[in-house]
């Protein structure tokens, strides 16, 4: 099962914004930092402008011919985005990125200006770069080719071609093995290794002894040390919800929003005991629950030895077959930020996805729960 999160980011009002500030986010989020220890978006976002503002792009240049990594680092980062430049151009970012990571390129950083976390990150850049290469190769999204560089680059045209698209990836592997060699496992480096056991799971591969990927020792071992990771936060999470299985999924029939912390939903204030007390995600959940609820919303010594059977006298004939688009729910503001809530989706072609937001109400969360079950009938 996937996770998706949904989000909104507010900015202060004086924060300069840069024409494909966006873009130079992604790779900085994807390829700069231990996948561990990413900032929160909104502080990515303040950190990069304030550091945009005072640091143009004609100002970085000086850095190639005095070997400074980090100004190289960064230019490579603008070009890729056009970010502060008057266009994007991959193939020559590919190409300053490799002055910080190929000791035989004719602007080369001295080895004595490089330091471990400066060509980790240089390579973990390279990585970001051809995976997303490798993708459209796969499509057909041409890359220009800049005349002024060397024709060594392999770089994806506007026809689909799958054996291009593979030898990206493969470079993209190579790259974020190296990543993790020098200490580096980026977002990038785990996304890329969870790539291709995916495409390996598809086609009956195991890429770990493969030909091709089996060499790439510090990529796979960097994805295991991940993966049992994950693995004992999912048991810790089962464990804390095991404790309390009420207090994470409101109990009104048919909902489905689950809170990741409790505090994600609304307690019944009755006298039910804590053990069997039902938890809302909304006062709408509540109100429609508590008719069922009433008849046990007091202690264990006073319930009747049988729950009543429900009233159906008068109800309309059940009608089994209606298909109608569910009405949508009122869409709360952009200012609107409450707990985080979760809620599960059949995706057709994608399996189940767990879609978690701060910025959707319990009600938006059912509909688009709702709108999905009536797509796949």
């Amino acid at each position: 099962m996937r996770t998706l999160q949904q989000f909104t980011l507010e900015f202060p009002p004086d924060m300069p914004f840069f024409e494909n500030e966006e873009v130079l986010i992604r790779i900085r989020n994807g390829a700069l930092y231990d996948h561990r220890h990413v900032p929160d978006l909104r502080d990515q976002f303040i950190e990069c402008s304030n550091h945009l503002l005072p640091n143009p792009f004609v100002s970085l240049l000086p850095g190639i011919d005095e070997g400074d990594g980090e100004k190289i680092l960064d230019i490579g980062m603008r070009y890729y985005s056009g970010c502060t430049v008057r266009q994007a151009n991959i193939h020559r970012a590919l190409y300053v990125w490799e002055m910080i990571t190929d000791p035989e390129h004719d602007t080369a950083v001295p080895p004595t200006h490089i330091t471990r976390s400066l060509l980790a990150r240089a390579y973990s850049c390279l990585a970001h770069a051809y995976f997303e290469l490798h993708q459209y190769a796969y499509e057909g999204r041409a890359v220009e080719r800049d005349l002024t560089l060397p024709v060594y680059h392999p770089l994806p045209t506007s026809t689909p071609n799958p054996t291009l698209a593979n030898d990206l990836l493969y470079l993209s592997a190579i790259y974020a093995d190296a990543a993790a060699k020098q200490g580096l496992v980026s977002p990038v480096v785990l996304y890329t290794a969870s790539w291709i056991l995916r495409l390996g799971k598809r086609d009956g591969v195991d890429p770990k002894s493969s030909a091709r990927y089996g060499g790439l020792t510090d990529l796979w071992r960097a994805e295991e040390a991940r993966t049992k990771e994950y693995e004992a936060e999912q048991r810790k999470k089962a464990a804390k919800f095991a404790k309390a299985p009420n207090a994470y999924h409101c109990a009104a029939p048919g909902c489905g929003v689950a809170g990741n912390q409790k505090k994600a939903m609304m307690k019944c204030g009755g006298r039910c005991p804590i053990a069997r007390k039902p938890h809302y995600c909304s006062k709408e959940c509540q109100k429609k629950d508590w008719k069922a609820h009433k008849p046990y919303c007091k202690p264990d010594d006073e319930l009747d030895m049988r729950p009543p059977e429900p009233q159906v006298d008068g109800a309309p004939q059940l009608n089994a077959d209606d298909n109608t688009i569910p009405i949508p729910p009122e869409i709360p503001d952009s200012s609107y930020e409450g707990p985080e809530r979760a809620i599960e989706l059949d995706i057709p072609g994608q399996g189940r996805v767990r879609l978690e937001s701060r910025n959707l109400t319990p009600a938006v969360l059912r509909w688009m729960r709702d709108i999905a079950m009536v797509t796949q009938r």
